[in-house]
């Protein structure tokens, strides 16, 4: 039997094996990929594409560029099964691992998709968010440049700019994404209270005793 979205098995002494879907299904999945890989759409593109065809997404919604990113992103077309993506500490919530202690099991199920088409989509995919990295970082910069330092308020009130939000989720950290551009709050307070205590200084120095 096939079970559907959802199901789950009755004891974990049944066995399951992981099999391709139905064909409609599959032209789908590489419908995407080509549009993406050969046709040069972006992902937005090809979700408002698919949505106005009136085609559900996998979960019976409508299409989000976060969806068919996924989809690109998934290496279980081309047969890999990775585990690993995510651990849970006692007591605690679920946390994502580092890509690099992944587990990845090679031609684990039957594939769907060449795997030339599947890695064409990363080169772009990896191409486009480098791009969108790079885009991010020099705005950080521009704005270190005029305000002479950076926190949540600055990032968040500049305008054109990604909020602080999205930052910590792109980097890792808004830490991160100073250290990218070579930027040291900590320092820079340090800088900041040693000059206001200079200032002072000279300001005693100069008043008339």
């Amino acid at each position: 039997m096939v079970m559907e979205l959802g199901e789950q098995k009755l004891s974990s002494r049944h066995r399951s094996a992981i099999v391709p879907g139905p064909a409609h299904e599959v032209a789908l999945i590489e419908r995407i990929f080509g549009h993406y890989v050969h046709d040069r759409l972006g992902i937005l593109d090809i979700a408002r594409r698919l949505n106005a065809e009136g085609l559900p997404s996998p979960r019976g919604r409508a299409w989000s560029d976060s969806t068919v990113r996924k989809i690109l992103l998934h290496e279980a077309y081309v047969g890999t099964f990775v585990f690993g993506r995510t651990s849970i500490r006692l007591g605690g919530k679920s946390a994502p691992e580092p890509e690099g202690s992944w587990t990845r099991i090679e031609n684990a199920f039957p594939a769907i998709l060449e795997r030339s088409l599947f890695e064409a989509a990363q080169t772009r995919l990896k191409a486009k968010s480098h791009r969108h990295d790079t885009e991010m970082l020099n705005d950080l910069r521009k704005l270190l440049r005029s305000k002479k330092r950076l926190d949540t308020g600055l990032i968040d009130a500049a305008p054109g700019m990604n909020g602080a939000a999205n930052y910590i989720k792109r980097f890792g950290g808004l830490r991160r994404a100073y250290a990218l551009i070579g930027y040291d709050p900590v320092k820079t307070s340090q800088r900041e209270r040693q000059a206001r205590i200079a200032a002072s200084r000279r300001a005693c120095t100069l008043q008339p005793r």
